[in-house]
């Protein structure tokens, strides 16, 4: 019995050398011609193109029913719709945390706009920051966001040219996009990225200089524990922190304990209803523009340099809260340059709840500490006063260590060294 005769090789089928190297090497291994061989390699080139891959069934994607549709639409009617967004995390499982919620809600909605709002949601380990993200997510359809542990350098480079345009990009921590930072910075700024690389013509087998565009907008949505970060990558985003308050564990443990009763059970059943309820809404909102009337009146800070970036997300953030309320706006339309456009304009009550938020939100957004720094800070403020009080001593005489910071805040020896060498760091 003979053993069989094998031929390992990668082959490139439209590469003229390629097929020469293969003929060769079959020539030599069975001892045929030339000719007979190069007619065996040409029906398989034939047999290849010929060759269809078997046509995949359509997805199974979640059927909007007429009751969907009527639920879906009294939310995006309710006047108290914020409201209706609390009372909807809270049932679902996630408590406290009102501003919060809302504005990953609202920045979650504006990745459908042309100026999308990223988030950055910045706090210490299990302080609930990735619960948050995935809260929201959850409430947003599948096809809509993507969701990534890490990120090489080039991988959103080779993406599909609309699989990013108006969809969330959501890392798990910032550690995770590190490689991708300049990617995802560019894609914020120009709504789009673009690489030249080399490739293979597929016809002549040539190498030549090949383009692929990835298109945004985009909103990009990341946690991170970081304390330090690159101020270029910061300012591209609105950042936020979870309350990390005994009060607020207090309120946690409670929810996590009311999950295993009757009433946690009937609202996980509920839960499946609110999500799906708000994945329709998403899906019925239309591509409008909206328009500022009162643009003109509004005043922001100019103190800071990283003024002129908050100022527009801020602006975004008026436009996208209105973009949300659209089917409580009435829809108006002008020609332009032969085309209509459709758009709605931004009411007070829009403004009204963006500044809620932005006073909330942005004024974080400006503090040169992060937000744990800026509670360490404020927590050996209160330690020093009290113990100023009890030995009757001037705050200039009174002396401290970490370990009593680390016994009246309750942090752990890691969060205060981390926290406190930025406090240094900026003369604190």
């Amino acid at each position: 019995k003979s053993k069989r005769r094998l031929h390992v090789d990668t082959v490139d089928f439209y590469s003229a050398r390629s097929r020469t190297y293969l003929i060769k090497g079959l020539c030599d291994l069975f001892g045929s011609g030339v000719d007979t061989i190069g007619d065996d390699v040409q029906k398989l080139l034939e047999l290849a193109e010929d060759y269809k891959q078997p046509e995949q069934g359509p997805e199974t994607k979640e059927v909007m029913t007429g009751a969907d549709k009527a639920r879906a639409l009294a939310f995006l009617k309710n006047p108290d719709m914020f409201e209706e967004i609390l009372s909807d995390f809270e049932t679902i499982g996630y408590t406290g945390e009102e501003m919060n919620k809302l504005l990953c809600y609202i920045a979650a909605v504006s990745r459908k706009m042309e100026q999308p709002l990223s988030v950055m949601i910045q706090s210490r380990s299990a302080a609930g920051k990735s619960y948050l993200q995935d809260t929201v997510l959850s409430m947003v359809p599948e096809d809509d966001f993507v969701k990534y542990t890490r990120l090489t350098d080039q991988a959103l480079f080779y993406k599909d040219k609309d699989s990013l345009k108006h969809k969330i990009l959501a890392i798990e921590e910032l550690d995770g996009m590190n490689g991708a930072v300049y990617s995802i910075r560019s894609i914020q700024s120009s709504k789009k990225i673009t690489i030249a690389y080399t490739g293979k013509d597929p016809v002549t087998g040539e190498l030549k200089t090949q383009d692929n565009t990835v298109e945004g907008p985009l909103m990009v949505f990341i946690t991170t524990t970081q304390v330090d970060i690159d101020g270029e990558t910061a300012s591209r985003f609105v950042f936020i922190s979870i309350d990390e308050s005994e009060e607020m564990t207090k309120k946690i443990l409670a929810k996590q304990r009311q999950s295993q009763t009757m009433e946690g059970m009937i609202n996980k059943l509920k839960s499946e209803q609110i999500i799906k309820k708000h994945k329709d809404a998403n899906k019925l909102l239309k591509p409008l523009h909206v328009f500022n009337p009162y643009a003109d009146l509004l005043t922001f800070t100019s103190k800071s340099l990283r003024a002129r970036r908050d100022h527009t997300k801020y602006l975004n953030l008026i436009l996208a809260i209105a973009y949300l309320f659209q089917y409580q706006r009435k829809t108006r339309a002008m020609d332009y340059g032969g085309k209509t456009i459709e758009y709605i304009n931004v009411t007070l009550s829009d403004v009204e709840k963006a500044n809620r938020i932005a006073n909330y939100v942005l004024g974080r957004s400006l503090d040169e500490l992060s937000p744990s720094s800026r509670k360490l800070l404020m927590l050996v403020q209160e330690m020093s006063r009290k113990a100023c009080q009890d030995k009757g001593v001037s705050s200039k005489e009174y002396r401290f260590n970490r370990r009593q910071i680390r016994e009246y805040s309750g942090w752990s020896d890691f969060q205060i060294r981390t926290h406190i060498r930025q406090l240094e760091e900026l003369e604190y």
